[in-house]
This record gives structure tokens, C-alpha cells and sequence, in this order.
């Protein structure tokens, strides 16, 4: 008798499981769905809300999940199943923006200058690009000639001096031209009387 009872009650047991099983998957946003083998079973479905995708990151379109047997879904009723793969949005990588100009050093007549070039993402600021730029030397800027090691002429010798531009900036010798000075006139004395008989 106690055997029998007991046989009962486990049959009655397993009924309960498998209903409870049967049915595990319920809620007040839930669908009912046939599966394999005649049984049903209702998602409970939990509403996941898009994410736009950004530069970097992947997003993916709004869509409905049941947690219970891991299906996705377009709807909230749960008819129109999907993949994670489906729902994705990839990454749109980044926008450059103008260049800029970073690190510059200014060219001068004795040295050439030197800047980076970089470009950032106008979404989301990252450095996308950094390039080393050269700038071209400057010219020298001419003062006004000079002379220099100057020997004056005379009534019997030329004379010459060195004509010497220099840079206004930084004072380097641009250009050094030798020049000459005429000879001088003579200059008569007051007269005098030679081989007089």
C-alpha cells in the first residue's frame, strides 16, 4: 500500500515539473510559440532599445530578446525572429576633419622651421594622422652695403675697398664685391725754375 502511494506521488510530482518546465517561459510581454515535439512554449520578451554605432564602437538596432531560449526578435510579439549578426550596425570609423597644425617652430634665414600636421576625428577627437612637416628657410634680409678694408687712391695709385652686404637679421655676409677708386688728380704746386743758365 505505502509502495503504491508512494508511486503515485511521484508520478503526480513529475507532472507538476513538467508543466512547470513546460511553461517556465511566461510573462505579461510574452508569446506563444510551437516548438519541436508538440509542446509550447511563451518568451518572455525583454525589450532591448537600439545603440547607434560610433567610430569605434559597433551599434545595433532596437529588437526584442527571450532569455529563456535565447532567441532575438524584430517585434515585441515575438513573431519575427532575428540574429544578433542580423541586429548589428558596424562601427562607421572615423571623419577627419581639416588638418592643424601642432609643434610649430618658425623658419628664419639661417634655419629651416619645422611643424606637425595632424588630423582629428570631427566625431570624437581621436588623433587619426601625425605628419612632420619641413618649412623652407627664410631669405636674408640686405642691409644697406658697407665698406670694408678700404685703401684710398692717390694721384698715383687706384684705391679699392671691399663693398659688403650684410643680413639685417642675423647679420650673416650675403654678398662681398671688390670695388676700386680712381686715382686721385694731381695737385700742382706753385712753380719752380729748373736748368736756368
Amino acid at each position: 500500500m505505502k509502495r503504491k502511494l508512494l508511486v503515485i506521488l511521484l508520478a503526480l510530482m513529475a507532472t507538476v515539473c513538467l508543466a512547470f518546465g513546460l511553461s517556465a517561459c511566461t510573462g505579461s510581454e510574452s508569446h506563444e510559440a510551437e516548438q519541436g515535439g508538440g509542446t509550447s512554449h511563451k518568451h518572455i520578451i525583454n525589450y532591448v532599445a537600439a545603440e547607434t554605432a560610433t567610430c569605434t564602437q559597433d551599434g545595433h538596432a532596437e529588437y526584442w530578446y527571450c532569455a529563456d531560449c535565447g532567441k532575438y526578435f524584430t517585434d515585441a510579439k515575438g513573431d519575427n525572429e532575428t540574429t544578433i549578426e542580423q541586429l548589428e550596425i558596424p562601427a562607421t570609423g572615423h571623419t577627419p576633419a581639416d588638418s592643424v597644425r601642432e609643434n610649430e617652430e618658425p623658419a628664419t634665414c639661417t634655419a629651416e622651421g619645422s611643424y606637425d600636421e595632424v588630423v582629428y576625428c570631427e566625431i570624437c577627437d581621436t588623433e587619426i594622422s601625425r605628419t612632420s612637416k619641413t618649412i623652407d628657410k627664410l631669405a636674408h634680409t640686405s642691409a644697406d652695403p658697407v665698406r670694408e678694408n678700404e685703401e684710398p687712391a692717390t694721384c698715383t695709385v687706384e684705391g679699392s675697398y671691399d663693398e659688403v652686404i650684410y643680413c639685417e637679421v642675423c647679420h650673416e655676409e650675403i654678398s662681398r664685391t671688390s670695388k676700386t677708386i680712381d686715382k686721385l688728380a694731381h695737385t700742382p704746386a706753385d712753380s719752380v725754375r729748373e736748368n736756368e743758365e
